[in-house]
């Protein structure tokens, strides 16, 4: 693993061959146990580059901490893990809030149809007579499917039912 030339590695792969470790357990070593590697212009997700002589002493540093995570490292690990959990919980939580939401919703929708479905029909007895029913049972469909952003236009489509049937016939009264 050593050298006796001092020599630069580029890049994660070339520093875990180096190491004789994964490219992933390297990166773990430099966030946890500070291996010394650098990064041109100080950018924090930019290549990395390392000498082999930084790596020697860092190893002969570490032996004899015999390459363990610190305790800050495991405790701050432990608590990323508590907050993932409960952040996954909260997800569930959610997930099980909005389907008992979508449900309500549809209920809803439905009432909301068959309420206007009846007003319909009552606005006059020639309304209720001449409604139709096929274009209501229509509406209906779309009130149930509708989005939240075309409640607005599927009204206005029941306001044009109302006002067909709600206006007097004039063809059958005599002057």
């Amino acid at each position: 693993m050593t050298c006796k030339e001092d020599r630069f590695l580029s890049g994660w792969k070339e520093i875990a061959t180096y190491l004789d470790k994964s490219t992933r357990t390297v990166q773990r070593y430099e966030h946890a146990m500070g291996l010394p590697v650098h990064r041109p212009a100080g950018k924090l997700q930019a290549s990395v580059i390392a000498s082999t002589s930084d790596i020697d002493a860092w190893l002969t540093h570490q032996s004899t901490k015999a390459l363990v995570p610190s305790s800050e490292a495991r405790e701050l690990f432990s608590l990323k893990l508590i907050v993932m959990r409960d952040s996954l919980a909260a997800m569930r939580a959610l997930r099980k809030t909005t389907a008992a939401l979508l449900v309500d919703l549809r209920r809803e929708r439905i009432q909301l149809v068959h309420s206007v479905a009846l007003f319909i029909a009552s606005t006059s007895p020639r309304a209720s007579k001449l409604l139709d029913l096929e274009r209501v049972r229509q509406l209906c469909k779309k009130a149930v499917l509708v989005e939240e952003s075309k409640v607005g236009s599927l009204l206005i489509e029941f306001q044009a039912v109302i006002a067909e049937h709600a206006q007097p016939d004039v063809r059958h009264h005599n002057y």
